[in-house]
Parts: structure tokens; C-alpha cells; sequence
């Protein structure tokens, strides 16, 4: 789900983000909201109440200042709530 959208988060909101999260200012709405559109390609394959819940999910702890490493935690959780809810 997040294979590309990461990818295209980066280079969206390093070349077209106007507009900076309140809670990290690092980060811009126009790349989260990019990471989410990619994740929703999923949706081609999973349920949608699945889909819509994981990428906004994702999307949310992306968006997030944590320490740990997220190109790593993030498959990781993800992946365990898609096999969750399904």
C-alpha cells in the first residue's frame, strides 16, 4: 500500500507542499494527503472500509515525529492491522 505512496509523499510535498502540519511542521498537507491517495490504490484489491481505515492510519503515523525509523515500523503495523481486519 505504502510501496510508492511514500515515494510520492516525498516528492509531492518537497515540490508542491504550501502547507505545513500543525503538529510537524517538517511535513506538509499536500504530501500526507498524496501518501493516502497512494495507499487508496489498494482498494483495487482489498475492502474499502479496510483500505480507506489503514491508509488514513498510515497516512496519520507518517505524519508523526517519532524516533524509530518509519520506512520499517510503518510496513510493520500496517500489515498487521490490514491482517487484522481481514
Amino acid at each position: 500500500m505504502f510501496g510508492l505512496g511514500d515515494g510520492f509523499a516525498t516528492y509531492t510535498g518537497t515540490t508542491y507542499g504550501k502547507h505545513r502540519l500543525p503538529w510537524n511542521r517538517n511535513k506538509t498537507m499536500e504530501g500526507t494527503l498524496r501518501l493516502m491517495a497512494g495507499a487508496m490504490r489498494a482498494i483495487l484489491i482489498l475492502p474499502v472500509s479496510a483500505t480507506l481505515l489503514v491508509a488514513a492510519l498510515g497516512a496519520f503515523i507518517e505524519s508523526l515525529t517519532l524516533k524509530l525509523n518509519d520506512n520499517i515500523t510503518l510496513p510493520v503495523v500496517l500489515s498487521l492491522l490490514i491482517y487484522l481486519l481481514l
